[in-house]
């Protein structure tokens, strides 16, 4: 007996050394078969002492996962808990087995015959073997465990969910006005082929073009951001208007459809409604990606967590832009890779391809983490000579880009339209190594401030990383992030410094889309970190992690909330039947200010005080005129003596229309991100 055990375990080793160079040809698959074959005989023949069935077992764990780990991609390797149950169950059965059943059950699960076993033809045999084995003897513990832990999960879900909806209307009703792209989103989206303000009143019907000297109505503005009876549901105008912007359409098409449900309306809730939507799928396809890498619901729930309770998840939810849509897309692309990592196929190959279409229809940034990630999974798949399963990637991969080119070609017109927004701009960032560091530091600042315990999980890990090897305990040979977690999030993590890098303005919302992938990373790490303490320590630190998060994201402030837009609406609403004139340099200025101006029942709209029509404009029959100046710099970007210096210049200009009207008071009402707000008075 002992030579025949030598010899199986001899056998076996040596399998571990070649299978590590060679384990997708068949003779080697042969030669697993023969190894397990080996294994179950030699250890099966005699009877085994309870401490030596524990041996037994675990080294069939570990020689498994060993394999396994080498060759996870292989449809015959699903389920490595599941097969090491099943020999678990052999090995340690409740009830003493003699040699022939012992023989029998390994038989009719194909084990011992080394000709006939296969792991994927088997494995439903093996997993039904090894459930029979789980519930002899504890069938009522493993029943009352089954039904406390789902009760547990029910209530840890809905404990998740009553704080995510409280947290997003908690800052969805303190959200007062828009950012100058947010009322772009409304304008391209419901406006009947006038992608811009500017092509009104034969105005220069180019982007950025020059605001023509005209009298706008109220009705002009409110069907520039709202679709009327006649216009809703045309996506053909959709189209057309992203035909002049510098992004593709798939975001406008789904603003267009939810704004066409509540026609004349002009609403914050339309856009974050569809948001919320969104945030939903994110949440779930998050949720599914973490029990796929995981299979734990407790992490996966946690990912998720991290995710949501943070300044981040609030700016981007709360911003009636593309992000949103976009961060989705992202963790669908993520998810449909990390399940073709263990179960590759032909469908999923093709949603991954569908995936990439739908992505790059809604923003250009979307394929630098789209392109690292598949090249990060398509060279696994050539490491590992899978060379049919990487044509059956690559090719709907590239036909979901093919197909974004041709059903959207002004995409390379657009790439080439602006100044800021181009290739060439692009290029250049790209080449400018001077502003390398600034870049990615700038944003990885703005980052830790609005992903805090995340950044904080994510110091712990690098001061882990730098320190394993004179660390105590089992932490010093952990492994703090797996390799199928490293293939889907590592991507995300360089994504973000070349976005950082090629981008043309410093911004968040630019890498909004990689946070949750940033989330799983730092969830990953800091589970790995804590199953090496004890339970009531791992239970504490998670504690203080999550009310962390909670309290955070209740507290600080998301961006672009622009709280006290409600007070100046309130002022304006009673200058309702005043003058208005809007003296502007740019289009930009003016759009941002569509809010306010709709207050009024026409506006005056000329570039300087010294224009003719605000003249014939401005003959002082209404006691009260509002003038809005603007164009004169971006307030957020300026320092607090150039606002002093732009207001006296503001002011100077606003004390020139009073004279002409013959108004004796002048006031600043408010100042805005891109204007400024004057009352005159007789």
């Amino acid at each position: 007996m002992s030579n025949k055990m030598h010899a199986a375990n001899t056998f076996v080793y040596w399998f571990f050394f070649v299978s590590a160079r060679d384990l997708n040809r068949a003779a080697v698959r042969s030669t697993a078969n023969k190894a397990i074959g080996w294994l179950c005989l030699a250890r099966g023949s005699h009877r085994l002492g309870m401490s030596n069935r524990v041996h037994a077992a675990n080294t069939f764990v570990y020689w498994f996962f060993f394999v396994s780990a080498r060759d996870l991609n292989r449809a015959a390797v699903r389920s490595t808990a599941n097969k090491a149950i099943g020999w678990l169950c052999l090995a340690r059965g409740s009830q003493p087995v003699g040699m022939s059943n012992r023989v029998h059950a390994a038989r009719s699960s194909g084990i011992c015959n080394p000709k006939s076993f296969d792991l994927c033809s088997k494995y439903d045999i093996l997993e039904k073997q090894s459930h029979i084995w789980l519930q002899n003897g504890q069938k009522k513990r493993g029943k009352t465990e089954t039904m406390q832990e789902i009760k547990k999960k029910k209530r840890a879900v809905a404990l998740f969910v009553i704080v995510l909806i409280c947290l997003c209307g908690w800052w969805a009703v303190r959200k007062e006005g828009f950012f100058l792209d947010e009322i772009y989103s409304y304008g391209l989206a419901n406006s009947s082929y006038v992608p811009f303000l500017s092509w009104l009143h034969g105005g220069e019907q180019v982007a950025n073009g020059k605001l023509p000297e005209a009298v706008f109505t109220q009705s002009e503005f409110l069907n520039y951001v709202a679709p009327q009876g006649s216009t809703r549901f045309d996506y053909a105008s959709v189209y057309y208007n992203q035909t002049q912007d510098v992004h593709p359409p798939l975001f406008y098409f789904l603003l267009h459809t939810v704004c066409s449900l509540f026609p004349g309306s002009f609403t914050k809730w339309t856009g974050l409604g569809m948001n919320f939507v969104l945030l939903g799928g994110t949440l779930a396809a998050l949720y599914a990606l973490g029990m796929e890498l995981f299979a734990d619901w407790k992490k996966a729930l946690f990912v998720c967590a991290l995710y949501a309770f943070n300044r981040e998840m609030i700016s981007n939810v709360t911003m009636v832009r593309m992000y949103m849509l976009m961060t989705l897309l992202t963790i669908l692309l993520a998810l449909l890779v990390a399940k073709s990592l263990r179960r590759p196929s032909v469908p999923k190959y093709l949603l991954i391809g569908v995936t990439i279409y739908l992505g790059m229809m809604t923003q250009y940034f979307f394929v630098v983490y789209a392109f690292l990630l598949c090249a990060a999974y398509d060279l696994y798949l050539m490491f590992r000579r899978e060379w049919k399963n990487a044509a059956a990637f690559s090719l709907p991969a590239l036909a979901g880009v093919g197909g974004m080119l041709l059903t959207f070609p002004c995409w390379y017109a657009q790439l080439h339209s602006q100044d800021t927004v181009s290739l060439e701009s692009t290029a250049n960032n790209l080449l400018d190594l001077a502003q390398y560091p600034k870049g990615p530091l700038e944003l990885i600042g703005w980052s830790i401030v609005g992903f805090a315990v995340g950044a904080g999980i994510m110091a712990v890990l690098i001061l882990t990383k730098l320190g394993q090897r004179w660390l105590p305990g089992k932490l010093r040979g952990t492994t703090l992030i797996p390799g199928d977690v490293k293939l889907i999030t590592v991507p995300a993590l360089a994504a973000f410094l070349v976005i950082a890098v090629i981008s043309p303005y410093k911004s968040l919302r630019y890498v909004y889309h990689l946070q949750p992938l940033e989330a799983l990373f730092c969830g990953c790490g800091l589970f790995s970190i804590l199953d090496t303490l004890r339970a009531g320590t791992r239970k504490r630190i998670l504690q203080i992690v999550c009310l962390a998060m909670v309290v955070l994201a209740f507290v600080i402030e998301p961006e672009r909330m622009y709280s006290g837009t409600y007070k100046i609406d309130k002022e304006l609403e009673q200058y309702s039947q005043a003058a208005c004139v809007d003296i502007t340099g740019d289009l930009g200025s003016f759009t941002s200010g569509v809010q306010e101006l709709l207050k009024f029942q026409e506006v005056c709209v000329v570039p300087d005080d010294s224009s003719e029509l605000l003249v014939q404009y401005n003959t002082g029959e209404n006691d009260t005129l509002v003038l809005f100046i603007g164009g004169r710099g971006l307030w957020q970007f300026v320092t607090a003596e150039q606002v002093e210096q732009i207001t006296a210049q503001n002011m100077e200009t606003a004390w020139n229309v009073a004279r002409q009207g013959g108004y004796e008071d002048v006031s600043l009402l408010a100042t805005q991100e891109f204007e400024q707000i004057f009352v005159l008075k007789k």
